[in-house]
């Protein structure tokens, strides 16, 4: 089997790599099985051994407006070019089912993406946004933030809201679950958050 070449013809990135992180609420969690976007020079890149979901445990009825953390909390979620699309594949313990979830980016969140945030310099280091945080919350609920830096009083920016399907409607992730045999029992901590609490439990 012969590789063709990666051939790019987007503008260069100003660093290395951009990064995705992928959050949940506090008390629901979710298992990420695959993950796959399209970057802006149409290469598919396929994430199958990917860094999974974290618990933020800032989120508990509404996302933390400082959700994520630095390039170290993640591994293997990055990528060479700004991504167009992303599509993850996750099961949401607190559904207990599985969900599609699709978000697209704009040419205005590749451009944040470039920006350099000149107000903050760590021995000559500039920052930049190059990570994009994910949070996927009960009812397939999934939005996708940068860092605000200089920008919206210092909170994180919304860029994108998901689109998730389920059951049928999912094609990508039609079989990828990590829960083939099933869902337990919820534990007893989501037991006692969710106590008296109307579904979702939260503005997400």
């Amino acid at each position: 089997m012969t590789y063709k070449p990666i051939v790019r013809h987007s503008e260069p990135l100003p660093y290395d790599k951009w990064w995705f992180q992928i959050y949940t609420p506090k008390y629901f969690p979710a298992s990420v099985s695959f993950v796959q976007f399209q970057d802006e020079d149409n290469y598919i890149v396929q994430k199958f051994m990917n860094d999974g979901a974290q618990s933020s445990i800032q989120s508990l009825t509404d996302w933390s407006k400082e959700l994520g953390g630095g390039p170290g909390s993640s591994v293997k979620n990055h990528g060479e070019a700004l991504p167009l699309r992303m599509m993850i594949c996750w099961d949401s313990v607190i559904d207990k089912k599985s969900y599609q979830t699709t978000f697209d980016f704009t040419p205005d969140v590749r451009q944040l993406m470039r920006e350099p945030y000149i107000g903050r310099r760590v021995k000559g280091h500039i920052f930049y946004r190059d990570i994009i945080f994910v949070g996927l919350a009960p009812g397939g609920a999934a939005r996708a933030w940068l860092r605000g830096y200089d920008k919206n009083n210092g909170d994180n920016i919304l860029v994108a809201t998901g689109e998730s399907v389920s059951g049928d409607n999912m094609t990508v992730c039609q079989d990828k679950t990590n829960y083939p045999d099933g869902y337990a029992e919820y534990s007893k901590r989501i037991k006692d958050f969710i106590k008296g609490k109307k579904y979702p439990y939260g503005e997400w």
